[in-house]
Order: C-alpha cells, then structure tokens, then sequence
C-alpha cells in the first residue's frame, strides 16, 4: 500500500518509541480474520488482559497507513496515523468498551493497529507477533468486509525504588528512564519513565526485560512541551555505574515488581547564576523561563566561521519570583521570557536579556567559577503591549472563530517571511486580543469555516499591502477591526472513468501578477467531491492529482500543464462548478529479492523516464519513486499504457549493489520497461561486497615506507564509496571487497611536511581476478605556518595564503586560516618563497612583510622538516556585501557575481564572488573607484541584473542587494484600434509587435485610461457610456518564463455621431420688407439639442444675422431668404441643416398714422408729423372746403405744403385736412388723408 503524502502532513511518525515486548508479552489470537459486526470493510476485535482474559476497556486502539515521500535525501516509505479528512486534523481511532471490544470502519486496504491502554498498567503494542513498533506491526488486509484483529496484551512489571541527593534529602521531580538495548545503538532506547514524587520515591512501569535505569534524564516521555531539561543541580547517573557502559543490568520478568533500584545523586560540579524577576509594579513574576546562553563558533561548509550565541541551560522562575541556574564554569549571557505551548497562548511579557538588553547579542556576558554563585542577575520586566479589535462580516454581525495573527518581517538568512508572533482566534461577540513585544507589525485575518476571504488590516488583500500596526512599549492599540466578505468557492467532482474515488488530491493555483501560484490543497472525499472557498475575486487554475488510484492525473480542464489549464474566474460569492473525469491508468510492480530469493524491505526504487530539450540532447529524468515493502514489493501506478520507462534499485543501508534493470549500473544502460506491457519487474539485488582488491605503497624519495596516508575509492558509475584505509607502518594499503567495474583512488597526505609531484586522484579499473596496484611516491619539505589578525588584533579567519617560488613568482602551496586566525601551508619543497595573504571577509591583501607586491615582498626559507612562521595585519579595504535572490525570492545559491568597475570608457570586470547556500556574497577588498555588481544565471529563465552602482574611496562597506529579473516581453509596434468612434460601433484591436515569438495576447479596454469592466476582447462594442470620452486598448504580451510586457494603442474619441435633421428647419414669416422672420429648427437625432442659426439671403451668408429671427430691411427687397440651424449636444458630433428659400421679398406697406398738434382754431399754427422709415421722402398738403361746396374729396383744395399750417380768418367755417405721403425705397408709396377740422371756428 501506498500513499502520495504531498500534501500538509504531520510527518511525526506515531509509535516512534520502540517498546521491548518480551516473547509472549502480546499474542495476536488466531491472525486477522473475516467479522461480521460492521456493516462493510473495517477492522473489529477485543482488547484483553493476556494472563486473565480481562476485557482492557478505554484504550486506544488506531489505525495506521503506508505514505512515501521524498524530503530532499531520496524516497522514503514509513506507516503513519490515517487521517480520516481533508485537512489532517483528525485520524482514524477509537477506543475499547467496557468489554474490550472496537469497531472501526476502514475502506478496501491494507492497515497496521495499534493500541495505547489508559495509564502505565499496560504497554503501548501493535498487532503482530511481539510488534513493539508500528513498522514491526502485522498487515491487516481489508477487502469488501470487516476483519478481526485481536490483541492480549501482558500486563507492565514495575522497578521501583528512591532517589536522594547528597546532604539533600529525597529529591522531588527527578526523572528517570528505563533504557533497553537496540542494535545499532546500544542502550538508548528508553521504554520506562518515571518522575519522583515529593518523598523521593518513584514507580516505573516496563514490560518484562532486561534493562538499565538513568536517573535525572532530560523529558523524553512526551509529557513536557517544551521538553523539560535534566535536574542540572545534580549529576546524571546510572544504576550501578556512572555511565550507562557501566550500569548494572535490571532484570524484570513478567508479572513482577523490582524495588530497590536507588540511587543517591552528587551534586554536579557547577556555579550558580541566580536572581529575582519582577513586573515594572513589582509583583514578582512565577513561571518565566530563565535561559543561559553559550558562544558557539562553528563552520557550515561555506569556508567561514560563524559565531553565535546558542541557548545552554534552563530554568523556570518559583512562585515569588526566584531562579537559580546550575552551570559549568565559563561565560554566559541570560534571557527571561515567557514560553507558550503554541501560538493561542498570550505571551503577557517581554523578552529581555541581562542587563536591560533586548537581544542575546547586546547583553552583559557573565563569568561563572565552579562552586561560585553570582547572585542578583535579575529583570524588571515590562508587559507586552496589545492589539485588540474586532471581526464582523461585510453586513455589520460579529464572526466568531476567526485566527487573528500579528506576522512581522523577519530576515531568515536565505530571505525575508512574515512570521507570526502572536495569534488569538476571536470570540462570540467577534473581539480579540494579541500580546506582542514593540514592534511594527501587520495584522492576518484568516477565517477557517464560513468561507469568508481572508483580509490584512486595513482592508488588504495580500501582507505587502497591509498597513503597519505599531505598538510602542505596554501600549494597548484598539479598533484594528475587519470587515471580511464571503469569498466565491470552485467545487466539482472528481472520477475516474466514471466512477467515484476519494483518493485524488486536487490543487488550487491562483494567478497573481501572470504567475500560477499555488494556493491551497485537499483530498475529495468518498463521493469524489471536493470545494475550495472563501476565495478572492480573480483567475485560478486547478490540478487533479490521484493518490494511490491508478488514475493519470491532469488540470482542468483535460490538461496535461499548467499553462494550458482553463481559467476558472471568481467573482464576488458566486461557486463555480469544476468536475473531472480521470483516465484509468496502468501500473508497474515487482518484487526486489536478495540472490537467494529472501524478499528485501526498504529498497528505494525509481523510475525514469526520457526527456529531451529539444536540442537533441536525451536524459533519463526520475519521476516517481517507491520504497520496498516488507515482502519486497513495490508498484508505480497511474502511468499512461504504452510509455517508456526505466528502474533503478538503491539499498540505503549499502548492504547490496545499486542496479538498473536490467543488470546495468547506470539508467544509460538500463532496459526499457514498457507500463501495461511488460510483466513484473522482479530483481534480485547482488550484495554489494565483491572479492577483488587495490593495493599498493606509498614511499618517500628515499625509498623509505610513509604511514598514515589515507587511501579511499569510489565507484565513478554510482559515486558510492568502495572502501577507506590508511597505509600502515610498512607504508602499504589494501582496498578489498570490491566489486570489478571503474574507481577512483585518491590519496591524502595527513603529514604537513609530505608533498607529491604525483596525481593523487586516479581512475583504476577493476578487473576480477586481477589485483590492481597503485603506488605513490611523495617527498620531505617544509611548512609555513603563522597567524593573520586585523588592525583590531582580533584574528582574521576567512583568508587564505599562498606561497610563491621567490625567484620565479611559481604557485607553490596555499593554506587556509584557521578559525583562531593561523594558517599553514604544508608541504613546501625546501627553498624560499614570498607569501601573499588575502582575505575573504574585506582587508586588503598585502605579500609578507607589509608590502604591496611580489617584487617587494619579503622573502622566506623553507627547510626539510623545519616550520617557518610568517605572520600578517591585514588593513580593512572597501567591500561590498548583499544578498542576490531570483525573481520569486528565492536565493541565487552557490554562483558567482561579477564585480565591474568603471574605467572611463565602459564597465570593465575586476574580478568575482561567490554566493552561499542564502545568496549572500562578499566582495574582497575594493580600491577606489565606481562600482555595480553583475548576476548572471545561466538558466534561460532571468536576465542579466546589475546593482545600483556605488563608489568607495577608503574602507566603506555597502550593501547591494540584488534581486534577479526575468526576461520582459517588450513591445516593439503598438497596437491599434481600427472602427470608428460611434456608440454602437465595434472597434477591433491589433496586438501590436513584440520582441518575442509565441506570446499570447490578451486585451484590456480603457476609458480615459481606466479598465471597462468585462472589456477583455480582442473586439469591443462602444456604448453609451463611452460617449464623450476617448477609448483605447491595453494588450498585455505574456509568455512561460517571461514578465509579462503590456502597451496602449492610440485613443479614439467616441460620440454618439453627428446629429441629423429628420425634419428640415422652416422660415416662419410674411416675406416683405419691414416684416420679421422667424425659424422652426426641424426634429433632430435627440432631444436636448441647443440650435444655433445663420440667415442667408439668396443663398449667402449675412454677416451678423445670427439671431433666432430677422428683420426684412429695404435691401432685402426682391432677394430670397433661408436660414441654416447647427445643432449640438454633448456626446455627439455636430449637425447641420439649411431650409428651403422663401419667395422673393416683397416691397413692404408702410403704416403711416400722421398726427396734428396744436389748437385748431383761427389764428393758430398747426403743425403736422408722421413715422416714416429713415430716407423717405414726407409730403404735406394742407387742404380746405368751402362750406357751400359738396364733401366729396375732389372739393378739398390744397393751402399749404409745409409741415406747419397756419389757420387764417378767411378759413373761418372752412373744413380742414391733412393728407401726407410717404416715398421710401422698399415699400410702397403711402398717401394718408386727416381730417383736422369740419368747421374752422
């Protein structure tokens, strides 16, 4: 059986503690065999006293399964607890009733069991015959229905006994542990623990064996969390001995009791730190952990020594306050600070380090002297400050349940996380509360259960664009509050040809920034069914993967990558639907056996399969791996029918030959294996000690045996190691056992006076029967040997030295500089030579003796068999220092960077540095000058990146950090838009021209620059909206392994269009001089238009006649006349329209209403007026009648023309009138006659 455990998994192995069951300690009854008290497959059975038969009720009995993974170091197969959900929360267990009997419910497969009694009366044990671990457990196979398992289990002996200290009475709380023997390891295997009470005394519960007892053990029963150390007041002893070589065994057989097992304890040889701890108000503080640190200088492979402080020894404060530590003479720095179980626990304190230091670093080092006691190495401490709010959905109503963490930026060496300080889940009515130390900080909102959107404070999407919640000494900061909205969800389900499974895994990838990302992960359930939410709005893409299933895994939707997965877009709270049905898959298996046919357990078996780059380069790539069972098997499933595949087979423990099927040492030579066509694949695997032999002697040049050399070999197909030995007295060595086929020798002289001028590496082939010989011949020099420090005095360790033939400037040794700052170059032929000295860590390199170059150096002399000392203060150069990470943040690790200098005419290279397993570099020391660092990758996925430049001129130390760039795809043509810009048009987009072939396009819309939602077509329809605004496209150019390039076609204007008379306009209006016309603009495209109006007179244009009417003047007399309306309105495009003429103008009627002012009477003046248009020609005639004559108008006889008349006696009873006329040019002549007077009196 065999699980992909990939996912999230707690990968504690349960039942790690080996527990000895002597024989007959537990008895499987009558193996597993078919039930019937479940209704389907399961496993059911009673748990029962051995020796009595008594049902053992309340124990827990668990269910374990077979995972595999791979952590780094190759495959590896172990049996761990079932987890019976998703999330691995919970597991498959249950407990015995009162009559000893379980049930539980299992699907088809095969199990191990295991069960833990209440108490010590009873061991831990595992199904199987004397199981004492889980990985020596019985399989339980089960099929279609329930199986029975059965355990007895044999009731714990006990040792006994009491422990005191010397002069100090009983000891109270020691612990002890009963240790057992396990190959390899000896006595270390502890199966009994105890703690003595208050009197001293103590119990511990073992099954029967032979053991030996430690008394003040560290907690290694799982009791403490965190484990609690040893009492380090007092010596850690051995019954009957001081070490457990020493000890005296105990014996205990089944059913009995051992007392006696005492011990009095010695006080350790130790000082004493002790103090008293107290809160800034003074009340004392119970239960803080006190913690001693030592100065530690080690070298992690990187070529440097690295110092640190690393915590020793702890203790927890009493009840008032006070500690004491026990420690061995030396330096020491303290902390105080408050432990917590797990991250819900509120950490009420601050850290603080002795004497008022808030890092290990900046704290006071304290010297303890055996039987010493520096007393007073107290704190004051201050209480951690707060953050508090509270969590409610987007409607107002309080969310319970929801984990609140407070994560700050953290430098973890190979970067920067978000690491969570402090958490609390929030209550009923929605508050929290987290206790952190001052800092800044930024605050996670993260709901598990009603699939609300997870949100950083203040309403951030991601941790980067959270705002900071600084918290200054005890401060407590209120109101940091969420509102958090409820997420979409993607669900489906998943079969496999049809048929439901709940053994496929489905990952979730997120697009951000046009990277996949993965998300989140989960296992369907029996239905196959599955559901991701609480999800953000935006694009995801989803992977099935099958577990044990022999399924063929895919994305969605029918898939075979990543990149061309279907996009499954989230929007507000709406579910979508992702079902997948998985083609069914073939297997291939087999058995690995040793030569006689036993089956071989805990094989590593991998398969291979072809890839080729394209260039017509093949390689055989692993991908997938299984480790043997304990009956030897193994299987690979889920493969495609017909695909090609090779195995590989590698013992670990390297007891057997590593082998390629079939025979082949290498997967090159290797035999195809066809899945669903070949049968199984059994080997059998050769032991991996051959019969022949390397010999030889190594000599000096006077013949003479050298001892001491050490010889080693190496297979070169497989890189195992063959065998390791150092020649003897007689100088000669032997490398047997080894198998025939190619090796590498290699010889190392541990003699600092020994060279050779001989290859020390060398192939040797191997033939059988033939014993291969391989001598060495070295020679007797000299060595140079001295210390490099710093100005400071203070040694310089990460140098190096290199010694020069004085007369002919010839590489001759070089040695490295030792943690203390000294240094040897061995093995120097005798003579003279100039050393140079250069360091790593940023100093000036100079040559002996405080010389700048060769030709000045001073020169030393080497003899045979004699040590020169040549020592060196190197000055601090200018150096820079950084760290180079990739595009995803991870470390550019184990490169070079090029360091460039600016010559005037162009960057010129001056040298390199070597990046660690973190990315960080440093530069040597740097003369004057400007600057950059250069980071090449090589890996046809990031670019060439260069720093910031810089310029030094004497010892400055910069940082440069340097974070690598992908290749952008870069637009070379813009796009462009092609439509006009009218609502309702359809506008299509080019994608423009780009720097790279075989991108993908895609379109984003933009109105005045801001994204149209849901405009992401290569076409758009412009709408109403988009009218009085300027549209454009932004096509954005991404491709695999490239940053995505984006550009902006040029922008169209967009109306509604022109504005179009559907009714022409019409001049209202009598055509005659004098008369005024007016204009009815017609119906347009829309309502709301403003009209403006030009008036033409036979077709021209009138200056100034612009008004909404016009006055018809004497000119226009004879001329036709239109008017021309323009119509606007915001969003459109102007109109025009232009009515039809009128007739001709004609001459117009002058209304004349003449008047006669003064008194009508005899000797008066009259005097007579009228309104004539300006030019006219006004005529009067004053006329009269005789009183005899007949009124008729032909009587009237005219007496005046002026405008005044004056009234004579001779007009005395005469009629008087007025007649004027008019004459002006556009009208007609006007004659208007007056009567003034019937009667002049």
């Amino acid at each position: 059986m065999k699980r992909d455990k990939t996912l999230k998994t707690l990968r504690a192995l349960a039942g790690a503690l080996a527990v000895l069951l002597a024989a007959g300690m537990m008895a499987v009854i009558g193996g597993a065999a078919p039930a019937a008290a479940l209704d389907g497959p399961g496993i059911t059975g009673h748990v029962v006293d051995a020796d009595t038969g008594a049902p053992i009720a309340g124990a827990e009995v668990t269910v374990y399964c077979y995972y595999e993974e791979d952590w780094g170091e190759g495959p590896y197969g172990y049996w761990s607890l079932c987890y019976t959900n998703a999330n691995e929360s919970e597991w498959l267990t249950t407990t015995t009733a009162a009559d000893g009997t379980y049930e539980l419910p299992t699907s088809a497969d095969t199990y191990r069991l295991g069960v833990r009694p209440v108490g010590s009366d009873y061991p831990e044990a595992f199904y199987g015959s004397n199981a004492g671990t889980v990985g020596d457990g019985a399989d339980i196979a089960v099929t279609d229905g329930p199986v029975t398992a059965d355990l007895q289990l044999v009731r714990n002996s006990i040792i006994s006994g009491t422990v005191t200290g010397a002069g100090a009475g009983p000891l109270a709380g020691i612990r002890l542990e009963a240790l057992a023997y396990d190959e390899p390891y000896g006595w270390d295997n502890p199966v009994g623990f105890a703690k003595t009470a208050t009197d001293g005394t103590y119990q511990m519960h073992v099954p029967a064996g032979t053991y030996r007892v430690l008394f003040n053990s560290g907690d290694r029963s799982g009791e403490g969390t965190p484990p609690v150390d040893s009492d380090d007041r007092w010596e850690r002893a051995y019954h009957g001995g001081a070490t457990v070589e020493e000890a005296t065994d105990v014996v205990v057989t089944r059913g009995s009791t051992v007392p006696g097992i005492d011990r009095e304890l010695a006080e350790a040889p130790n000082g004493i730190i002790s103090g008293h701890v107290a809160s800034t108000t003074g009340e004392a503080i119970a239960g803080l952990v006190v913690t001693s640190y030592k100065f530690y200088e080690e070298d992690w492979g990187d070529g440097q020594v690295h110092g640190f402080w690393e915590s020793y020894r702890q203790v927890s404060t009493d009840a008032d306050g006070n500690y004491r530590l026990y420690l061995p003479a030396g330096d020491y720095r303290v902390g105080f600070r408050q432990d917590s179980r797990n991250d819900q626990d509120p950490i009420l304190w601050q850290a603080e380090f002795y004497n008022d230091a808030t890092t290990v670093k900046a704290a006071e080092t304290l010297t303890v002297a055996l039987d010493e006691t520096r007393s007073g190495v107290g704190a004051v401490i201050a209480a951690n400050g707060q953050i508090a709010g509270q969590v409610t959905d987007d409607s107002g109503r309080p969310v319970s349940g929801t984990y609140v963490t407070a994560r700050q930026l953290v430098d973890e060496g190979s970067g920067t996380v978000w690491d969570g300080v402090a958490s609390a889940r929030t209550g009923e009515d929605g508050s929290y509360r987290l206790h952190v130390p001052n800092g800044s900080y930024r605050i996670e909102f993260k709901d598990h259960e009603t699939g609300l959107v997870t949100e950083y404070y203040d309403n951030a999407t991601s941790i980067e664009q959270a705002t900071d919640v600084v918290v200054a000494g005890s401060a407590v900061v209120s109101g940091i509050d969420a509102a958090l909205s409820q997420g979409g969800s993607i669900e489906g389900t998943v079969t496999v040809a049809g048929s439901p499974t709940g053994d496929i895994n489905v990952f979730l990838y997120a697009n951000e920034g046009g990277d996949w990302t993965f998300t989140s992960d989960l296992s369907v359930d029996e239905s196959g069914h599955y559901a991701f939410d609480g999800l953000r709005d935006g694009a995801y893409r989803l992977r099935f993967a099958p577990g044990e299933s022999a399924a063929i895994g895919e994305y969605y939707d029918n898939a075979s990558s990543l990149s061309e997965a279907t996009d499954l877009v989230v929007s507000g709270a709406n579910t979508l639907t992702a079902d997948a049905d998985l083609t069914a898959g073939t297997s291939i298996a087999g058995t690995v056996t040793d030569e006689s046919g036993e089956p071989l357990r805990g094989i590593d078996v991998s398969l291979y399969q072809a890839q080729d780059d394209g260039s017509g380069s093949v390689w055989w790539d692993s991908v997938g791996w299984d480790t043997t069972t304990t009956t030897g098997s193994y299987s690979f499933d889920g493969l495609a029918a017909g695909a090609t595949y090779r195995i590989g087979f590698v013992d670990n423990e390297g007891n057997f030959a590593r082998e390629y099927y079939r025979d082949a040492a290498t997967v090159e030579r290797a035999t195809d294996v066809i899945a669903g066509e070949s049968g199984p694949i059994d080997v059998a695997l050769a032991s991996d000690a051959g019969a022949e032999v390397i010999t030889g002697a190594v000599t000096d040049d006077a013949g003479n045996p050298v001892a001491g050399v050490t010889v080693e070999a190496y297979r070169t197909d497989t890189w195992d190691e063959a065998g390791s030995v150092t020649t003897g007295a007689d100088g000669t060595y032997r490398l047997d056992g080894l198998r025939a086929g190619p090796h590498q020798v290699s010889f190392s002289l541990n003699d600092d006076y020994l060279y050779t001028d001989e290859e020390p590496y060398r192939l040797v082939d191997v033939v059988a029967g033939t014993a291969a010989v391989e001598d060495l011949q070295v020679h007797v020099g000299g060595r140079v040997t001295g210390t490099l420090r710093d100005a400071d005095g203070q040694p310089i360790r990460d140098a190096y030295v290199t010694a020069y033939t004085a007369d002919g400037f010839e590489w001759s040794g070089q040695g490295y500089v030792e943690v203390d700052g000294n240094y040897t170059v061995r093995g120097l032929p005798s003579g003279t030579y100039r050393l140079e000295f250069t360091s790593n860590a940023g100093h000036r390199p100079e040559w002996f003796s405080d010389k700048s170059s060769f030709d000045e150096a001073d020169v030393v002399t080497v003899n045979l068999r004699e040590t020169t000392t040549a020592n060196a203060e190197l000055a601090l150069g200018a150096r820079a220092t950084g760290v180079v990470t990739h595009h995803d943040g991870t470390p550019h690790a184990w490169e070079y960077v090029m360091i460039e200098r600016d010559g005037g005419s162009g960057w010129e290279y001056t040298g390199e540095a070597w990046t660690d397993e973190s990315g960080r570099y440093a530069t040597g020391a740097l003369d004057p000058g400007t600057y950059r660092i250069r980071a090449d990758a090589y890996d046809g996925i990031h670019v060439t990146t260069f720093s910031k430049e810089f310029t030094v001129t004497d010892a400055e130390q910069v940082v440069r950090d340097i974070q690598m760039q992908r290749p952008v795809v870069t637009n070379t043509a813009a796009p462009t838009i092609e439509g006009t810009g009218i609502v309702g048009e359809k506008l299509a987009a080019t994608s423009g021209e780009w720097d790279t072939d075989g991108v993908t396009h895609t379109y984003e819309w933009l109105r005045d620059g801001q994204a149209i939602d849901g405009a992401v077509a290569e076409t758009y329809v412009l709408a109403d909206a988009d009218a009085g605004h300027r549209v454009g496209v932004r096509v954005t150019a991404t491709k695999e392994g490239y940053v995505a390039g984006n550009a902006d076609s040029q922008t169209i204007s967009v109306s509604h269009g022109p504005l179009v008379s559907s009714q022409p306009p019409v001049v209202t209006g009598v055509p005659k001089v004098g008369e005024t016309l007016g204009v009815d603009p017609g119906t347009w495209s829309t309502d709301g238009v403003t009209y403006g109006y030009q008036w033409l007179r036979d077709g021209e244009a009138i200056a100034g006649a612009t008004g909404a009417s016009y006055l018809l003047n004497p000119n226009d007399h004879g001329h036709t006349f239109s008017v021309k309306v323009s119509a606007t309105k915001e969003t459109w495009e102007p109109g025009t329209a232009v009515s039809k003429p009128t007739v001709s103008v004609e001459l117009g009627d002058l209304v004349l209403e003449p008047k006669v002012a003064g008194d009508v009477r005899i000797g008066s003046t009259l005097t007579a007026s009228t309104d004539a248009p300006a030019g006219a020609t006004v005529t009067y005639s004053w006329q009269v009648r005789s009183p005899a004559a007949e009124p008729s108008a032909d009587t009237f006889k005219e007496v005046g023309t002026d405008a005044s008349f004056e009234v004579r006696d001779r007009h005395k009873n005469y009629a008087l009138r007025l007649v004027v006329t008019v004459v002006a040019d556009g009208y007609k002549t006007a004659t208007v006659p007056v009567d003034v007077s019937d009667r002049l009196r």
